[in-house]
Formats: structure tokens, sequence, C-alpha cells
């Protein structure tokens, strides 16, 4: 039971950011009825970089990241049979979910004007990659393309010199936080939307490039003010407070510090270092004499970190009264006892059957996580979706022999 217990979403959407958006809803409480089509599912089930090929027992990890919690039904949508089915579905629904492109949806029937003719007050919700205006609005868009590298992410993150930008932090990394993005508008569309009185419900639309720029909006707002091309500097060279950087340890980990309030927490790390006599230090005891001798003052910090492997400094900073940080590998995450507590990490059970664990949604309520359950395989609901919207068993064989339905 969550907080969107008894919403039903209608999703028409593939890869990964518009599925993710249906996630978030379907981790929430919604009942999500994900269409693919009979013949072609959603090719993300197909995708090995995605994890193991389907039937040999693992766990298809993109797969279910993108689409736990839901049921799934087939449609051919451009079929008079699939869209009657579509019609009553949308007819019970609270909000219809598609990444479609624009160009495909008047055709298919789902596009704005013709949802919300068959149910006005219904949240229609859509994302691109480009955005739906504008000379590439027609363009498809994944990802790495239009959140990480049209946005100015991938270019803050070259080093001067670099052969080529940074690779995607991880798959889907864009798709998540866009997806994230949108179930957040939706979420805050149900609640302002109209009572059932004919009234229009929301359109929403979002797109990877917008959700891109989002996150680089302190550095686009700089660099437009000032007619620069990068503000906040990149690389040691660019540091004017080495309290707020990284060390390299004796066992080649880093920390990292970020003392923002550098002469409030000076004291206390020069004697965590067991170097009180850096305190008065004529080049360094004040956060004006630290950023004019920054390149001598990193420098020196630096040795002081090499001398001692990561457990000791982890040891030694733990009364430190400024913020800092172990920067971690994906996989020690499993066994941070930070994570552990607080139920960021679940156990999860996939669709083969097999248990992985499953990073939970980051926002709880009342205290608990929410696990919707198992990405649904190929039309696995179908039978039930359909006996559910009041078509018999006659009905149901009609629809298989036309193809409407696999």
């Amino acid at each position: 039971m969550g907080p969107l217990n008894g919403i039903r979403v209608v999703e028409v959407a593939t890869w990964g950011m518009v599925p993710m958006a249906g996630t978030v809803l379907a981790e929430w409480g919604a009942d999500v009825v994900k269409i693919e089509h009979p013949e072609r599912p959603d090719p993300l089930r197909t995708n090995v970089m995605g994890g193991r090929e389907p039937g040999d027992g693992g766990v298809h990890y993109m797969w279910e990241m993108h689409n736990r919690g839901k049921r799934g039904i087939t449609l051919d949508l451009p079929k008079p049979e699939a869209r009657d089915v579509l019609a009553r579905l949308v007819k019970g629904a609270d909000v219809f979910l598609t990444n479609v492109r624009a160009s495909a949806r008047a055709r298919v029937g789902i596009d704005a004007d013709s949802i919300q003719g068959i149910k006005p007050e219904i949240v229609y919700a859509s994302a691109t990659g480009m955005g739906p205006l504008g000379p590439e609005a027609a363009r498809g868009g994944y990802d790495t393309a239009a959140f990480w590298a049209r946005s100015g992410i991938a270019f803050k993150g070259t080093a001067a010199g670099a052969e080529a930008p940074p690779d995607l932090p991880s798959a889907g990394f864009g798709d998540i936080i866009t997806g994230y993005v949108l179930a957040g508008a939706i979420a805050a569309a149900l609640a302002g939307r109209p009572s059932r009185d004919g009234r229009s419900g929301a359109v929403l639309e979002t797109s990877l490039l917008a959700a891109g720029m989002w996150v680089m909006r302190n550095e686009i707002a700089a660099c437009e003010l000032f007619g620069i091309n990068r503000f906040f500097g990149l690389g040691r060279a660019s540091i004017t407070n080495p309290l707020n950087a990284a060390y390299r340890t004796k066992d080649d980990r880093f920390v990292q510090l970020v003392m923002l309030e550098a002469d409030l927490h000076w004291p206390d790390l020069c004697k965590h270092l067991d170097r009180p006599d850096l305190i008065d230090h004529p080049q360094f005891a004040t956060m004006q004499l630290r950023a004019e001798n920054g390149a001598a003052c990193i420098a020196t910090l630096e040795a002081e970190f090499r001398k001692r492997d990561l457990a000791e400094w982890c040891e030694i900073l733990a009364t430190a009264t400024g913020v800092w940080g172990v920067v971690q590998n994906p996989h020690e995450l499993s066994q941070d006892p930070q994570v552990l507590a607080n139920g960021y990490l679940t156990p999860a059970l996939a669709a083969t059957g097999n248990t992985f664990s499953m990073v939970a949604n980051p926002v709880k309520f009342d205290g608990g996580t929410i696990d919707p359950g198992p990405a649904p395989e190929w039309g696995q609901h179908s039978d039930e979706v359909l006996i559910e919207l009041g078509f018999d068993a006659d009905q149901l064989l009609a629809l298989r022999i036309s193809g409407a339905v696999q």
C-alpha cells in the first residue's frame, strides 16, 4: 500500500526514460499496465547490455530496474480491436504515459487529444529526447546523447587535453533522473487535478535534454552571466579551497574533503592529521592564504594523506568536525553500514525467480520501502487485465485470432 494506491497508469513506452517514471509510480503504489506490441516487445527486454540473456536463469537487471511492479499486456494498437481495448483501459485510468514519437502518436490514437477525448480528466504525460518543439523535435534521443552530451554535462567533466569526454557514469543514468522528474510531475498533477467535472486533465511533457540542463542549471546560469564556457573549475589547478578536494591514500584510495567553511575546520583537520604546526602556518593559516598558496597547501595535504591507508583515515577522521567521505566503488555499497541501516539496498525477486539487490526508491513514505514486485514477462497479464475490463472467453479468443493481442 503506497500513497498512489488506487491510481491506475497506462504506459505505452520503451527503453528506459518513461518506463522508469512508470516504475517509480508503481513503487509509490500505482497499478501500472504496460502495453507492448504482440510481435515486437520493448527492445530493453533483449538488450544484452542490461544483463544476461532471457531464459538462462540470470537477472536482466536493466529490465527489472525500469519495469518492476507493472502488469504487462500486448496490444497491436493500429488494429481497431486493440483500440477498443485501449479505450476501455483509458476510461478506467488516471494517467497515460508514453514516449512514442509525437509523429506516430496520432496515427495510433495515443496523442493527448485522442486520449483526453476518451477521458478528459486523465493526466497525459510524455517525454522525448530533445523536446516537443524546434528543428530537432522529431529526432529520437538516448541519454548519452541528449542528457549527457547535449546538456553540457560531458563537456564540464572533460579535463583539458583529455582524449575524449568521460563515459556516462552508469547505464540509464539520464533515463533514471528524467524518469523520476516526470514521476514527480505526475504526482503533482494528480494532487492538483480538477474533480471529475469534465474539465481536461493536465498535459505534461519533459525531455532528456531538459533534465540534463536542469542538473547543470548553476553552471549554465554562471556561464551565461559571465560569457564564458566554464565557470566552476575542473582539475586541481582550479582549486581555491584545498579543504574541498579529494586526496589519495597510501593504498591508492581517495578521501573526499568537503569542508566549505574552511577556516572553521582548518584547525581541527590539522589536529586530526597530527600536524598542529600547520594551524598557524604563514602560508595556510587563513582561507585567503590557502587560496593564494593553493598548490603548496594541496601538496602538503597530499603528502599527509599518503602516509596512511584508507581504513586508518576512516578511523582517524571519524571525529573530525568537517564533512568528508570515502570515494567508494559501487560494489562496496552492498556492505556500507549506512546504506544497510537505512534500507537503501533491498533484496528483490526478479521475474526469473532469482533474487538480487535493488536500490530502493530514495523517498520513504512513513519510514517504509515499497518493493512492487518483479517486472512482467511479455504479455504476462493480458488475460487478467482484459477480464477486468469485461471481456469474456469468446472475446479474448477473437482478439487473439485478430492479432490484436498476443
